[in-house]
């Protein structure tokens, strides 16, 4: 049965939504009326400096209080609700406030910036120095946070990983102290690189508050093609050899069609373009190049010889390639974030469209061939658990030549995260698991952070 979901103040009171707390308020938390039974206590507390972050870590341990980063929603207070736990309390806290340029060194194309700025907020301020953060989201309250959460940078990715972005970060870990990873610059970053540990793990270790940034020259042009394809197995084919080119892409998405025409905010010129596709096309690969002018001719010509060659066809969508390209990186928006990701190499993703694909009803569907993402969804009602044992006779087939075992992630109802490894040896699941508890240990002893995540 689903229980009331209430928010609390530190007044007692019951309101509709969570409410934003000041550190005095903070402090006499443990002054707070009893919640009906089984409810927890939700409280969001603005944060505005790394001592005020420290300070909220420090009264969160002593209170025995979980702690999420980011803005409290009704979503995930239904999943702590549903938490078997001795804890009755909880914490969101939010660091957009914290959305200051530190250090911008120009000449070494880094950038430190607090972790609450936005994508959109930075590159534009990098816009006016003729730089550019290559990543590509599709809100435009998206956060460096929530970039370093999700480890996901969206259709950019192909040109580079959030992971290959960050030289460092500084980090406020359980209990109210905080540490340092990597450095300003890559020469300064020495032995082993632990940022990129606490990347994609959704504040399950600690929670980000100021990042060193590699940055790239502001582009003069960009080309992005569109190639549209009858079947998914011919669409990631076709994107592998374009990889195996060796052409300086900065874009290789692959989309179902269904999910790009189901995007309400799509505007009219873009949703005119995507009706000049075929009837038949279940899927579009957006190809796109950036940079100097002369270079992203050239490519754009080698990328029409490929697809000539292939005997496709490709529409130029440059005019209305922002657009596009944030409804790629956000394709499973409208589906809540409701799908299982699964990581493949490009032959073993075509090889899943052509066996398994259509014995699961067509699940919508994207795919990112760098980066090895394929993320599978089930319309608008996902029923995770069913499409997780569909794919357990997959993964032990390809398991049995000899790969790596085959690893999901996906949320729920229940939980933010759940990542599983399919059929891996129960020697090789031990010893994942022993170095997942060693990490958690060590940053997070008593589990304060996200308990809505499990690997």
């Amino acid at each position: 049965m689903w229980k009331a979901q209430i928010f609390y103040t530190a007044r007692g009171e019951v309101v509709e939504s969570a409410e934003r707390l000041s550190m005095s308020e903070m402090k006499s938390l443990s002054s707070v009326t009893e919640p009906l039974s089984e409810c927890f206590k939700t409280f969001e507390l603005a944060i505005y400096s790394t001592e005020q972050l420290n300070s909220a870590l420090k009264k969160a341990r002593s209170e025995e209080m979980f702690v999420l980063r980011g803005k409290c929603d009704q979503s995930r207070v239904g999943k702590l609700n549903k938490l078997k736990s001795h804890r009755s309390k909880a914490v969101f806290l939010d660091v957009t406030p914290m959305s200051n340029v530190i250090e911008h060194v120009r000449e070494d194309q880094v950038i430190s910036v607090e972790a609450g700025i936005t994508i959109k907020q930075l590159n534009e301020y990098l816009s006016k120095h003729g730089q550019w953060l290559p990543i590509e989201h599709y809100s435009d309250s998206t956060t460096i946070a929530d970039v370093l959460d999700e480890g996901d940078g969206g259709t950019l990715e192909t040109f580079c990983s959030v992971k290959q972005l960050v030289l460092g970060m500084e980090l406020a870990v359980a209990g109210g102290t905080s540490i340092k990873t990597g450095g300003k610059i890559v020469k300064n970053v020495t032995g082993y690189d632990l940022g990129k540990v606490f990347v994609g793990t959704r504040g399950w270790l600690a929670v980000p508050h100021s990042v060193h940034l590699r940055l790239f020259s502001k582009p003069e042009a960009q080309r992005l093609l569109a190639v549209p394809f009858s079947h998914p197995k011919n669409t990631i084919l076709f994107a592998n050899a374009i990889m195996a080119s060796g052409l300086p892409l900065h874009c290789l998405e692959a989309v179902d069609a269904r999910l790009l025409l189901q995007l309400t905010d799509l505007g009219a010129e873009c949703r005119r373009t995507l009706g000049l596709f075929p009837d038949n096309c279940q899927s579009i690969l957006l190809i796109g190049t950036r940079g100097h002018q002369e270079v992203v001719a050239d490519v754009e010509k080698a990328l029409e010889v490929l697809i000539a060659k292939a005997g496709l066809s490709a529409i130029s969508v440059t005019h209305v390639a922002e657009e596009l390209q944030r409804a790629g990186s956000g394709a499973f928006q409208p589906l809540d974030r409701n799908y299982l990701e699964v990581s493949l190499a490009a032959s073993h993703m075509a090889y899943f469209f052509e066996t398994r694909w259509e014995q699961l009803a067509k699940p919508f569907w994207s795919a990112r061939i760098a980066s090895g993402r394929l993320r599978l969804a089930k319309g608008n009602t996902i029923d995770d658990e069913h499409l997780l044992e569909a794919m357990r006779p997959f993964a032990q087939l390809i398991n049995s030549s000899g790969t790596q075992p085959l690893t999901v992630s996906y949320s729920n109802s229940s939980m933010d995260l759940i990542v599983q490894r399919l059929d891996a040896s129960l020697e090789s699941q031990q010893a994942l698991s022993a170095v997942i508890k060693r990490l958690k240990h060590n940053y997070d002893p008593q589990s304060d952070f996200n308990p809505l995540v499990r690997f």
